[in-house]
């Protein structure tokens, strides 16, 4: 989205807000490195540094450039998701005023690929987001969900099949979803997908914190019916974030989530479990960018990747906490891309909590048992 707001303002909302988050207990997430290219230091705060924590932290390496996007036509990239299908591989998508395209980046900052939309209009699209269908396909979601000035009777998210092969093409929307916020227009520039139930959340950007919504079920991933589409579904406030500007977001494995605005970006309890207001368990400073409003899961789940409007603009990777990364490596959630609609079993509630659990993790559990009670049998036959 174009702002409105003049550059010191920005600054100021940006530099007076971040630190909001951090009245959580933070975690060192980076340390002082040097200024990438495309990019200049803040002032004030070190690039990639976290908010300390009372008891002391340990240090993450430094930010580094993963790549330099180097189309020419990416100048206000919006959105980006990871690609699972292809390796090394993000999805982006530029602002308002540009056609309906979604941009595959290759390792090297080059674009690998073009999607174009067919019959999509962009009308604000502003993030994006990987998630299944309902027979376990990769999907890309498309937030067409900014609204400066809050007048958008409904938002919408568009659903397309994330292609095999990497070329230029253009794509059917599979599912469009229009969606309507209980209490009126309000601007947003987050979507995203928890990937373990592939349900959908909204994340507005308000000045004083942010609201979290839920996409009814009903529309995503459970409705499959034509009707699905055919209607505004209201969205669910499920919590607040006391987190200013919310440009963008994406769920760890565990099930939480991390946000970012322009100045920080700071992780969250899981939404699912949200009781109120979300409580942040990490936040760091993210490195000085013209308009920082992208951020995306890294392989493995234990970076991030940070991105930027402007030409030429580098993605960043930021390495997570290591309490994190040990958290997310305990919760590892299937990533295998899915074809074979026959083979596909669709995640629910109830069994989502399992999928992607090590086959050599569930045989030390059940060898642990059967060698206790082992234990047991030997202690109550010798005291017999």
């Amino acid at each position: 989205m174009r702002r409105r707001l003049t550059v010191a303002a920005t600054s100021l909302a940006a530099a007076a807000l971040a630190l909001a988050p951090a009245t959580g207990s933070a975690v060192a997430a980076g340390t002082p490195g040097t200024t990438p290219t495309g990019a200049s230091s803040g002032a004030g705060t070190t690039p990639g540094t976290a908010t300390p924590s009372p008891g002391g932290s340990s240090a993450s390496p430094a930010p580094q450039v993963d790549r330099v996007v180097t189309d020419a036509r990416i100048t206000e990239a919006s959105g980006l998701a990871s690609s699972v299908r292809h390796a090394g591989v993000v999805w982006t998508h530029q602002d308002s005023g540009h056609p309906a395209q979604l941009f595959a980046v290759g390792p090297r900052g080059a674009t690998a690929a073009v999607v174009s939309l067919r019959g999509a209009q962009a009308t604000d699209w502003e993030s994006m987001a990987m998630t299944r269908d309902g027979a376990g396909r990769w999907m890309l979601a498309v937030g067409d969900i900014g609204d400066n000035n809050a007048r958008r009777p409904e938002v919408r998210v568009l659903l397309v099949r994330e292609p095999n092969v990497l070329r230029n093409v253009r794509l059917k929307v599979q599912r469009t979803l229009r969606l309507r916020y209980p209490q009126g227009a309000a601007d947003a520039e987050t979507l995203v997908a928890d990937p373990r139930t592939r349900r959908l959340y909204v994340v507005t950007k308000g000045l004083l914190g942010g609201d979290v919504y839920a996409v009814p079920p009903q529309a995503w991933p459970g409705g499959t019916d034509a009707t699905a589409q055919s209607r505004a579904w209201p969205l669910t406030l499920v919590a607040h974030v006391d987190m200013s500007l919310v440009t963008d977001g994406t769920f760890l494995p565990d099930g939480r989530l991390v946000l970012r605005n322009y100045g920080s970006m700071t992780v969250y309890d899981d939404p699912a479990k949200a009781d109120g207001t979300l409580t942040p368990q990490s936040t760091m400073v993210l490195p000085d960018a013209p308009q920082g409003e992208s951020v995306a899961l890294g392989p493995g789940g234990r970076s991030l990747l940070v991105g930027s409007e402007g030409a030429r603009q580098p993605l960043m990777r930021l390495a997570l906490p290591a309490p994190v990364v040990a958290a997310v490596s305990s919760a590892t959630v299937d990533t295998t891309p899915t074809d074979d609609v026959s083979a596909a079993r669709p995640a629910s509630a109830t069994d989502s909590a399992g999928e992607g659990l090590p086959s050599f993790l569930v045989l030390m559990v059940v060898a642990g048992v059967v060698l206790l009670l082992l234990i047991f049998g030997a202690v109550m036959f010798a005291l017999r």
